[in-house]
């Protein structure tokens, strides 16, 4: 319960972290695209300024070329001879000018260039609709005017500035008009607005009607221009201003832009989100791992290295609890122990390595006579034990003794050697026996400790006379360590006589023990006992350091 509350808050704060980060983000990615659209803006202001100059400086010198020609025509009172010349050093001093027209009494009548211009001589320009309006505002005004752009009768689209011409001694009586033409599109080209739409600008030109106020667009590019993005720059002339409109849609840059910082930011997010729950849940996973470990290492310390096998521990942790259950469930079983006979010979003769491949056989053959919770146990060297649960009486017992003989004892092949093993077994039921663990160990030992007296390569069943005898020989032992230790054995000399000589030839050495408690002990009840244990040549020595 614990840990999925842990789990649950980790997550919402996960949670809260990602939304954070997609707050940050997305706010991030919406100022740089601001930032993004203010620097166009600037970059454009400062294009459309440049490009806006470049077009007032063209028309303003159409105003000045017709400024001067028109004070040329009025000093001379209306009389130029050598218009052709005159004009052609304007337009070569000033440049920017398509051509240079004189229309006396507002009828055109000279034209430099005239080529390409012919059918625009004799046009009335006070009596043509299209002109009439703005020449009578020009008269009445005394002022110059730009007209257009407007279409020419000789063909193309132009800008036209008039100036009124006013000649006598008061320059009162109107002569006529003094004109400067630029072709829109020669304007245009002049500039680098034709390079700019191709580099995926927009542009307009557009001037206010002096008379609606309506805005007018006399000149655009192809692709129109975006509102959002458009900035104007005024072209200031003598005759009113226009207005150059530059806009450079990056609309679908923003938004592929946009689109992949959103993505980075969702992924981004996603990553601090689950690096922050992974941060959040590392002691609760360390702790896992740990208890995963110690689990680990509890089954290791639970299990024989080399064969596999449960160890002894196992024997003292686990098996008490299967035993206390099985006794409990009313189950009878068997805990056979036993170690291999002459063991010691192969590791001493052949090598450990071999006993170890010797202990590893030995171990596979006794897992497969095992099932259910009967378990095979390694208790050290060549000692093993198996705890047969769930039998039905001593007699089944005494069967899974001799299956373990037959399997110990079955011909084995370790390399290019052969081995045939033998052993010997002591059982000890439960829960007649005991009921617990070490009782059945010391029991089933009693009953091995029998059998290798009868002989090895057979088994023994534990019963309470084997214990006491078992009790009583320990006890004998302990008894005639101490009486060696403390010099209780003794000698007494016998002589021996010849009957023939009449007298003592010898004497014989008789060994008793000065028992405390018994008194003497004669030989027959100990030395059996002192040679078994190896204690007959510790007395021997003593004798001889006694009584030499």
């Amino acid at each position: 319960m614990l840990s999925w509350f842990k789990e649950s808050l980790a997550l919402l704060f996960s949670a809260l972290v990602f939304i954070l980060s997609l707050g940050i983000g997305g706010y991030l990615t919406e100022l740089a695209n601001d930032n993004i659209v203010k620097e166009n803006k600037l970059l454009l202001s400062g294009i459309a300024r440049t490009q806006a100059s470049e077009l007032e400086r063209r028309l303003s010198s159409a105003f000045t070329s017709t400024q001067i020609l028109a004070h040329a025509v009025s000093q001379s009172d209306g009389n130029i001879s050598d218009f052709d010349s005159y004009a052609a050093n304007i337009m070569d001093s000033i440049g920017g000018i398509a051509n240079l027209q004189l229309a006396p009494g507002g009828i055109i009548s000279n034209i430099y260039p005239l080529k390409g211009n012919e059918s625009a001589i004799g046009l009335d320009i006070l009596a043509n609709p299209d002109y009439r309006e703005a020449a009578e505002f020009a008269i009445k005004e005394r002022s110059l005017i730009a007209l257009g752009p407007v279409s020419l009768v000789q063909g193309g689209t132009a800008v036209i500035v008039r100036a009124p011409v006013f000649i006598g001694e008061d320059s009162n009586q109107f002569w006529g008009f003094a004109s400067a033409l630029i072709f829109l599109k020669d304007l245009v080209e002049a500039s680098r607005l034709i390079e700019l739409e191709q580099e995926g600008y927009s542009f307009a030109l557009t001037r206010v009607h002096a008379d609606s106020g309506d805005t007018l667009t006399f000149y655009h590019s192809d692709h129109a221009v975006d509102e959002q993005s458009m900035v104007q720059a005024d072209i200031v002339l003598p005759t009113g201003t226009w207005q150059l409109c530059i806009s450079h849609n990056n609309s679908e840059f923003i938004i592929a832009r946009t689109s992949i910082s959103y993505l980075v930011v969702i992924i981004i997010s996603a990553i601090l989100a689950v690096a922050f729950y992974l941060i959040l849940l590392q002691p609760q996973r360390l702790r896992h791992q740990v208890a995963e470990k110690t689990r680990e290492l509890q089954q290791l310390a639970l299990r024989d290295p080399l064969t596999g096998l449960p160890n002894r521990r196992y024997l003292n942790d686990k098996l008490s609890d299967l035993l206390r259950e099985s006794i409990t469930l009313g189950q009878h079983g068997a805990f056979i122990y036993f170690d291999l006979d002459n063991f010691k010979s192969i590791n001493d003769t052949i090598g450990h390595d071999v006993g170890d491949q010797v202990l590893i056989k030995v171990a596979e053959r006794l897992q497969r006579l095992v099932s259910g919770n009967d378990t095979v146990v390694r208790l050290g060297g060549d000692e093993f034990a198996i705890v047969f649960f769930d039998l039905a009486n001593l007699q089944q017992a005494e069967q899974k003794a001799e299956g373990i003989l037959q399997a110990i004892s079955a011909l084995m092949h370790i390399g290019e050697r052969e081995f045939r093993l033998s052993t010997s077994l002591g059982i000890a039921t439960f829960p007649e026996n005991g009921s617990h663990t070490l009782e059945l160990m010391q029991n089933a030992d009693v009953a091995l400790y029998q059998a290798k007296q009868k002989g090895k390569n057979q088994y023994k069943c534990f019963d309470e006379q084997m214990k006491q005898t078992a009790l009583n020989t320990h006890n004998e032992e302990q008894a005639l360590a101490r009486a060696i230790h403390n010099k209780e054995i003794v000698l007494y000399y016998q002589p021996q006589f010849d009957i023939k000589l009449g007298q003592i030839v010898g004497a014989e050495a008789l060994v008793r023990w000065n028992h405390p408690e018994r008194g003497l002990v004669f030989p027959n009840e100990f030395i059996p006992l002192a040679e078994a244990t190896g204690f007959a040549t510790v007395a021997d020595f003593m004798l001889l350091y006694v009584y030499t």
